[in-house]
């Protein structure tokens, strides 16, 4: 990847990022232009680009910008009436001045459930809760286009049980990663036996999920077809 580096060639930020995403995102330190934290903030264009279905913007990439729960819900909002973009790149936005609430997994949940047309969606490494996990799930009931989706290093926990429910009904999603998500015996059974009930997903993948049993551990372990 190249430096990150404004087309004037004059520093646009910590951190190297894909080149093309380098003008949808500004860089401020703390105090200057009112800013309350060092970092990255998406700019007008990235909010005009979503809110206008700009045909070159066919993916969103907001990876690992160390965006809060607020900031994430309001690009979210710009995304809600897009119909040009197909996949999320979404993953590694945890705040370090922040705890990340609800308001994006929330704001993100009606967007799945009524998309045609994103397919690929990778939420991973965002510490996504209760709420939000609840929301997802339940929209992935009726979204008909995503055939990829990785929750890995999330917070599904108990909430696993609503994931295994979709998986009863979802007849679209082929690849699920679900590393890293705190799960214990009894949900983690109930998301496999939901799971022996789907038809389509090709790959599946739950390692490292806690105090395990030995039997659940190696199931969880996943399959690729």
């Amino acid at each position: 990847m190249p430096p990150q580096t404004l087309p004037d060639g004059s520093w646009a930020g910590t951190g190297t990022y894909p080149e093309w995403t380098i003008k949808y995102f500004d860089f401020y330190f703390k105090g200057h232009k009112g800013a309350d934290h060092t970092g990255f903030v998406p700019n007008k264009a990235l909010f005009d680009a979503l809110e206008s279905n700009d045909p070159s913007l066919t993916v969103l990439d907001v990876e690992n910008r160390g965006f809060d729960d607020d900031v994430m819900a309001e690009i979210m909002e710009a995304l809600k009436n897009n119909t040009v973009v197909t996949e999320l790149k979404l993953a590694r936005n945890l705040s370090h001045w922040n705890e990340q609430g609800d308001k994006f997994g929330l704001a993100l949940a009606p967007i799945l459930a009524k998309s045609k047309t994103i397919t690929k969606v990778d939420l991973h490494n965002n510490d996504l809760h209760e709420k939000a996990m609840v929301a997802i799930a339940e929209a992935l009931k009726y979204n008909k286009s995503i055939t990829w989706l990785n929750l890995e290093d999330n917070f599904a926990r108990k909430n696993a049980k609503d994931l295994g429910d979709m998986l009863k009904v979802n007849t679209t999603l082929t690849w699920l990663n679900m590393n890293v998500n705190q799960m214990q015996d009894e949900e983690a059974q109930y998301l496999l036996d939901c799971l022996k009930e789907n038809k389509t997903i090709k790959y599946f993948s739950a390692f490292n999920n806690g105090a395990l049993s030995k039997d659940l551990r190696r199931e969880l372990r996943g399959f690729s077809k």
